[in-house]
């Protein structure tokens, strides 16, 4: 990824905030370059700088509301040192962004504290945010904060999740068996925003994640050896992520995988192009990273949980694994094109619509059409023969498609078609106000032609 010789253009300078466990504070390859607010005085017991938080001198605590973020767990001292670990003091090695200054945001990685380290980030000059967390559970307090930072001049770095899922699909995967979904999609990462970019792993071999130790131990890379979450539409690119040496407590070092390793290389390449770059704000930098990535063969498949094989296709938006050279050139204008298969790419519809779904590329298309209260609509979908296609209605105010299935979350599914292979989908509703409702095709792991009318019934 050329993280070298991007060091010869620059080290990095810009603040990037680690919203995560905690970091070891005294560790010698990050101590160096934990940031330093610099209207604190430390240790006085006094707010001096008036931003709510006293003696915050490297970031706070959201879990113990305190000033200290020590970390007593191990996973945000790896990711810190993945960011901006010391370069060239002849210890463990380099972060990606070596000049940059950590933020160290302490939390439970709950809502509130997480909101809440959003806002100190933001007001505190955080240029770039790393989130090595997420679930399958959608908040729109969450996206709306995220959303706000962008609006300050902040990008935001999400990983992709560990599930072996396709964000693009609501798939309900419950890995540790407490009811709430940690899959699919996967929260932060997958909210469609253009101030954040969703990582997936992949190892050295330019290959989507798995765990190299497992396939050694079976002779092969098999299903359960992968982990890395992917998405053509909701994941941007890759990132090393597998067999990652960074940081960890009491001044050790640990060897981890998982795409909450690969976030944080994006977010150090981030840092390096906002030191470049100072004039970007935080789409610019999204557009320069994701418009220079490099497009090895081997991130052209990817093994599916659903059909436990490797499968070809696209995977993520870029089809790319981040480039640390690349970026610092690369154009911050918009390349790629707006998906259709989204709430904000939703293509208008009048009567009829004809189109083509296709796994994993272009799993889902999305229409829209103002329809009136009170009255009753009907909503056929065409599904060809042995082709699984199923039809979401989403009514006026759905920010994403799949959001209806979070706890808490007020559902906004009008109504659903999801019937056996090759059955076509119809449903009848009648319009509880009068707004712009969704029409949602998704194909479920297949393919094909499918014709969708909207009438008054």
């Amino acid at each position: 990824m050329d993280a070298p010789e991007a060091w010869d253009v620059t080290a990095g300078n810009a603040v990037i905030a680690v919203l995560d466990t905690g970091v070891d504070l005294s560790h010698p390859d990050l101590a160096p370059n934990l940031w330093v607010n610099p209207g604190e005085v430390p240790d006085n017991g006094l707010d001096d700088d008036g931003n709510g938080y006293a003696d915050d001198v490297h970031g706070w605590d959201f879990a113990e509301d305190d000033p200290v973020p020590q970390d007593r767990n191990g996973h945000g001292t790896h990711v810190a040192g993945i960011v901006a670990a010391v370069a060239g003091n002849g210890l463990g090695g380099a972060g990606v962004c070596p000049g940059c200054r950590i933020m160290v945001l302490r939390s439970k990685l709950d809502l509130a504290g997480t909101l809440e380290a959003i806002a100190y980030a933001t007001r505190n000059g955080a240029g770039v945010i790393n989130m090595s967390f997420g679930d399958g559970s959608f908040s729109r307090l969450l996206r709306r904060a995220i959303a706000r930072a962008g609006a300050r001049g902040v990008l935001v770095v999400a990983a992709a999740g560990n599930q072996l899922g396709d964000n693009d699909m609501r798939l309900v995967i419950d890995e540790d068996g407490d009811g709430a979904p940690e899959c699919c999609p996967t929260y932060p990462a997958s909210y469609d925003l253009p101030n954040l970019i969703a990582v997936a792993a992949s190892n050295h071999a330019d290959r989507y994640g798995y765990r190299t130790g497992c396939a050694i131990r079976n002779g092969e890379v098999l299903p359960r050896c992968a982990f890395t979450n992917v998405g053509h539409d909701s994941v941007d690119l890759a990132a090393p992520g597998v067999d990652v040496l960074s940081t960890f407590p009491s001044g050790t070092y640990e060897v981890l995988d998982g795409t909450s390793m690969a976030a944080p290389v994006v977010a150090g390449v981030a840092g390096l192009v906002r030191s470049v770059h100072p004039e970007y704000g935080p789409v610019q930098v999204r557009n320069a990273i994701l418009n220079s990535v490099d497009r090895p063969d081997g991130l052209r498949s990817w093994w599916n949980a659903a059909r436990t094989e490797l499968m070809p296709g696209s995977f993520t938006l870029t089809d790319g694994r981040v480039n640390a050279l690349r970026a610092l050139s690369g154009s911050p204008d918009a390349r790629i094109a707006r998906s259709d298969g989204t709430i904000a790419g939703a293509r208008r519809i009048r009567r009829v619509a004809e189109g083509r779904v296709a796994w994993p590329e272009d799993a889902n298309d999305v229409y829209r059409k103002r329809l009136i209260q009170g009255r009753r609509y009907r909503v056929l979908l065409d599904v060809p023969r042995r082709k699984d296609f199923d039809l979401f209605v989403w009514e006026p105010g759905t920010l994403e498609i799949w959001q209806c299935w979070s706890p808490g979350t007020p559902c906004k599914l009008v109504a659903s078609g999801v019937r056996d292979r090759g059955e076509d989908e119809l449903v009848v509703f009648r319009a509880r106000r009068t707004g712009t409702y969704y029409f949602h095709v998704n194909a479920w792991f297949t393919r094909g032609p499918y014709a969708l009318r909207v009438a008054r019934r």
